[in-house]
């Protein structure tokens, strides 16, 4: 073992190696010239002039290759939904079971909307009863400030 853990290489490792250090030696300048070129050249796409028949031809094939692709897919994706079914021994809702389920959330809908109408009767009716009492209130106080006595009727004592 050498330090660090590494192993040491085969003699035809070792050998290509030492060919690999000298091959670098020799042609470093040709090598940094070549990564240059290529850092220099990364990122630009590189023009083909083309001609318009070309360039139609070209896109013709791209659109037909697409389109393969995603007939592709869509084929696996049906296939896939197909076998999901039959495993689960195609589980797939009768119509006597869609009308039980819309039944049952008929039923819920309608709970749901008497509860709120009942709510909203007992606030009127609190609303209601609270003017009627403001009202006899109001009419005691003023027929006591006009120095009448409350009549008989709805507004008597």
């Amino acid at each position: 073992m050498l330090p660090g853990g590494a192993k040491p290489l085969s003699p035809e490792k070792r050998k290509h190696a030492e060919y690999m250090k000298e091959y670098a030696r020799k042609n470093a300048g040709t090598i940094a010239a070549k990564q240059k070129a290529k850092r220099a050249s990364s990122g630009k796409p590189k023009r083909v002039k083309m001609s318009p028949a070309e360039k139609a031809a070209k896109e013709k094939i791209r659109r037909a290759k697409r389109q393969a692709t995603a007939s592709k897919r869509a084929k696996g994706a049906a296939t896939r939904t197909k076998k999901a079914n039959i495993r689960k021994g195609n589980k797939v809702r009768t119509a006597k079971v869609r009308r039980q389920k819309a039944l049952v959330r008929a039923g819920k809908k309608a709970k749901s909307n008497a509860a709120k109408i009942k709510r909203a009767n007992l606030k009127r009716s609190r609303t209601q009863s609270k003017q009627r009492r403001t009202n006899e209130r109001n009419v005691k106080k003023a027929q006591s400030k006009r120095g009448r006595k409350p009549s008989s009727g709805v507004f008597s004592a």
